[in-house]
């Protein structure tokens, strides 16, 4: 007996059977020769391999779970059993990893098993209708198989179970319908739509329509020239969450399959889906994200927009984060026309998602700008615009002193008037920090106009400093030293608790920490390989962060509120 049966042997005696057989595919870099040694052990009756993959649970981690499905998909299409059996351990196997991509090649493992005899295919056809309630799977995979023997044959016979008078059998011979490869066979692909065509318009069930739905495109695929917008017209009349997570896929995978005209129809459809289904908006997400790449910023406002202000209660701009991500790494090309498109939108959901956008966005300095044309030389859009900027990016500052900025050039004297406010009131009397520095540069490098409009601004600054510093010099205003020492003890005590509830959990666990009472360095000992130990000396770094926060906050917190308050939800709808 060979070396690695005698060793497959002792592992099933010692309840490790997967893990040797991994191990000696791994070792020896050549599965073919553990799977022959394994085949010959099955013939000869010493083991049941069937058996033996069916003892596999929970107990098996999930990585060696993943090993043991790649190698019995290679194992299983040279094995000789009786298909029950095989079905038995593909369904379990499956089963065990089907949060796993991967699980699939065990079903293309399966078809392959049966492809290598009619005989198998026959009997996996009946063996799974007869049992149809559990095993309806293994219909279309057996009749894939049964296609790559006959294809006349079990196309044919496809096309008779579409008529079956079991529903599950039904579906699952439309599914088929659309795996099974037809080559170059045209006729086929004709004779296949008008079968799909007919049973579209003879029952409305959710689970058949989504499989007509993947069959059309798969027949698509195969014959471009083939007319399917009636049938997927028909199919969008049914509202199902499978027809919906199958339409959303098309809209992902299948752009180079279907019209314009259909994907637009489909994110109309997708309209209807359910904020809770995550599957079907990442799908939807991953699609409107293309089609930004792909420049149609049109028809992603045209699902985004509604499907938004729908679902307010239930969702945010953030579940679609590729389409945000895509936006802005997109070189702003389309984020200035939806930024001002949302904010002048009258919608607060949308104002709001404006905010939500950018705070995906960590630079410190990010500029948007304006889109002019769209505004146009309507005076009150734009003054609406440039207060909605203000409201909703106040804690984005520069970003939302950029957008006033960007207006600048274009503006009247009455929006000039306006702008200047807004600059100086909240945003430079909060942030007279990074604002200010700002502002700087939007000098030195803008126009006249610009310039002159930041000149009054920061006179304006210096006038309101100096009415603060002789406020701050009337005792009377002032509180008592000690209740002013209270309120900071307060304040470090609440800072300290913070931080402390922060490093719960967090990788700061992971290191020791030490408080230095005097010093310039640390002293720590370094253990040697050898067993000696070392006296290390680590000099002191410093670092340092800083945040600005906004000044009218502690100034006039009540009153900042309102006002932000104000500039935000004036003038809109909802």
């Amino acid at each position: 007996m060979s070396e690695i049966k005698t060793k497959i042997l002792a592992a099933i005696n010692e309840n490790r059977f997967i893990d040797e057989v991994l191990e000696l595919e791994d070792r020896r870099k050549n599965t073919e020769s553990v799977v022959s040694e394994l085949i010959e052990l099955h013939k000869g009756l010493i083991i049941n391999i069937p058996e033996l993959f069916l003892s596999l649970g929970n107990t098996t981690g999930q990585y060696n779970l993943f090993l043991a499905l790649d190698f019995f998909s290679k194992l299983l299409p040279k094995l000789n059993i009786e298909v029950s059996e095989a079905i038995e351990v593909v369904d379990y196997l499956h089963e065990l990893n089907q949060q796993d991509l991967a699980s699939g090649t065990i079903l293309d493992a399966y078809i392959d098993f049966c492809a290598a005899s009619e005989d198998r295919v026959i009997d996996s056809l009946n063996y799974s209708i007869k049992h149809s309630e559990t095993k309806s799977h293994f219909i279309p995979l057996s009749l894939i198989a049964g296609s790559r023997v006959n294809f006349p044959k079990y196309f044919s016979q496809i096309i008779e179970l579409t008529t079956n008078q079991s529903a599950v059998v039904r579906t699952s011979a439309v599914f088929a319908l659309g795996r099974i490869d037809y080559e170059e066979r045209q006729e086929e692909t004709e004779r296949a739509l008008k079968q799909v065509s007919k049973i579209v318009i003879k029952e409305q069930v959710s689970d058949l329509y989504a499989n007509a739905l993947k069959t059309l495109i798969s027949l698509k695929r195969a014959n471009p020239q083939l007319a399917i917008e009636e049938e997927i017209d028909n199919i969008l009349s049914v509202t199902g969450d499978a027809i919906l997570h199958v339409a959303s896929s098309t809209f992902v995978h299948q752009q180079d399959v279907i019209t314009q005209s259909i994907s637009s129809k489909l994110l109309i459809y997708l309209l209807s889906t359910d904020t809770r289904n995550k599957g079907t908006l990442s799908n939807i997400d991953h699609g409107l994200s293309r089609q930004i790449k792909a420049e149609n910023i049109d028809s992603v406002l045209e699902f985004i927009e509604p499907y938004l202000i729908t679902n307010q209660k239930h969702i945010t701009i953030n579940s679609f984060s590729c389409t945000i991500r895509m936006l802005l790494d997109n070189d702003n090309k389309h984020l200035s026309y939806i930024i001002t498109k949302w904010l002048s939108s009258k919608q607060t959901f949308l104002c709001r998602a404006v905010m939500d956008i950018l705070e995906n966005v960590y630079a410190e300095e990010f500029s948007i700008y304006a889109d002019i044309k769209l505004l146009g030389n309507d005076t009150d859009k734009r003054i609406f615009t440039a207060r909605k900027a203000v409201g909703w990016l106040f804690h984005k500052p520069i970003t939302a002193a950029s957008y006033l900025i960007s207006l600048i050039d274009t503006a009247s004297d009455e929006e000039a008037q306006h702008i200047e406010e807004l600059l100086f009131e909240p945003l430079l009397l909060s942030y007279s920090g990074k604002v200010k520095r700002y502002l700087i540069k939007q000098k030195e490098i803008g126009n006249k106009k610009t310039a002159q409009i930041v000149s009054k601004v920061f006179s304006r600054l210096s006038s309101y400093d100096e009415g603060l510093k002789s406020a701050w010099e009337i005792k009377e205003l002032r509180c008592p030293q000690s209740q002013y020492e209270a309120w900071h003890r307060h304040f470090n005590q609440q800072v300290s608790d913070s931080y402390n509830e922060t490093k719960k959990g967090s990788i700061a666990e992971l290191f020791t920490s030490v408080t230095l009472l005097y010093g310039n360095c640390s002293i720590h000992q370094v253990h040697l390989a050898d067993g000696d130990s070392k006296r290390v000396e680590s000099p002191l770094q410093s670092f340092e962060h800083s945040t600005e926060f906004p000044r009218l906050d502690s100034l006039d917190p009540y009153g900042c509120d309102f006002d932000l308050r104000v500039l935000r939800v004036e003038g809109c709808d909802k």
